[in-house]
Formats: structure tokens, sequence, C-alpha cells
């Protein structure tokens, strides 16, 4: 299994950092034992469902089986057109703001007041532009997660407790001794006290008289 991740890690980083990256890569267990991980990738959106299939494609070459497989990606289509809409009434609104400095028309504390509406203004929309640039990113990247495990792993969940006592012998004569043991403690007394009650009846008990003799005939 170890091995299919790596081949899977590989692929993506065959693929350059403006296709695909690696997120996050884990694995526990021990190889001869019940493996389980996960490799975590973004994705160019326009490429993850062929990285997919490529990763499909290892897995079977691999002799591995695909399970299941996750590919998420958000959609911020609308919060996207919304903040870009706001960008432009802003960007309006500083115009305005800027003629109005410009012109030099008005009195000094509207002049004051403008200088501060356009400088609040223009740090609105280095803050929207700034959100549109993380959000085009998000948007151009798709979260594909692979999680693996071995055939053990897959149905530990009905076959841990045979494989448990298959694989430890000592511990069921352990047990088997232990119940023996106890039976022993139990038996034993009950045993004695029975058979001491056996002996005081039989001391007890009247001793049988002697059958009287016929009379001799005269």
């Amino acid at each position: 299994m170890g091995s299919l991740q790596r081949r899977h890690a590989s692929l993506c980083e065959q693929q350059g950092p403006a296709s695909c990256q690696i997120i996050g890569m884990t694995k526990t267990g021990a190889e001869e034992d019940e493996v389980e991980g996960v490799l975590e990738m973004a994705v160019a959106t326009r490429q993850a469902r062929a990285f997919g299939a490529l990763l499909e494609d290892a897995a079977l070459d691999a002799g591995a089986r695909q399970v299941s497989a996750e590919i998420a990606s958000e959609e911020l289509s609308k919060q996207i057109v919304d903040t870009e809409a706001r960008v432009r009434a802003r960007a309006e609104l500083r115009d305005r703001l800027t003629q109005v400095l410009r012109s030099r028309k008005g009195k000094v504390a509207e002049l004051v007041e403008a200088e501060r509406s356009l400088a609040a203004v223009n740090e609105e929309i280095d803050q929207a532009k700034s959100w549109l640039r993380e959000m085009g990113g998000r948007v151009a990247y798709a979260r594909v997660t692979v999680h693996y495990e071995t055939g053990g792993a897959a149905g530990s969940n009905f076959l841990r407790p045979v494989r448990g006592a298959l694989g430890s012998p000592g511990a069921i004569f352990g047990v088997i001794a232990a119940l023996l043991i106890l039976a022993g403690a139990v038996a034993l007394p009950l045993g004695a006290g029975w058979w001491v009650q056996g002996a005081v009846r039989r001391r007890l008990a009247p001793a049988a008289r002697p059958a009287p003799e016929a009379p001799e005939a005269s």
C-alpha cells in the first residue's frame, strides 16, 4: 500500500505545481499488518477528472481496487459575481470623489471629508480585489482525496476477533486453565462438604440389630 501511495504522489508531482500540489500525506500501521493512509492533493479543476483516471490506472497496475473516489470543489461563482459588482460600484464612487478633489470646489471641511472617503473606498477596493484573487485560486483547484486500506483493514470489523483468537493460542490455553482452576476451587469444597456430611450420618445412624433366632423344634 505504501508503494501505491508514493506512486500516486509521484504522479501529482509529475504534473507540475501549476496542475497538482500535495496538501497532506499520512500512513498508519506496519506493512505486514493492517495499513491505512490518506493522500490529499489540490488538482487544477480542468484536469481533475483526467488525473483521477490516472490514479485509478495506477491502482489497477499495482493490483489494487478502487472502492471510492472523492473530488470536491467549492462553488463560489455567486460570491465572485457579487464582489465584482461591488468593486465596480466602489470604483465609480472613487472616480467621483477624485473629480471633486481635483476641482477644488467646496468648503475645506467638505474637501477633507472627500479625501477620507476616497481613502476608505480605495481600501475597500483593494480588499475586494485581494479576495477575488484568493477565490479565483480556490476555484481553479479541486481537492482530490485518496483513502488507502489494506484488504485486512477493509474486513477488520468482522474478521479481527477471529484473527485475534487464532493468532493467540497461548491466551486461549491460559483462559481454559483459569476456568479449570476456578471450577476446581468451587467443586473441591462442595465435594469435601458432601463427604463429611455422609460420614457424620453414617456415625450417628444406630447399629443394625441382629435378627432373632428361630426356636428349636422339640
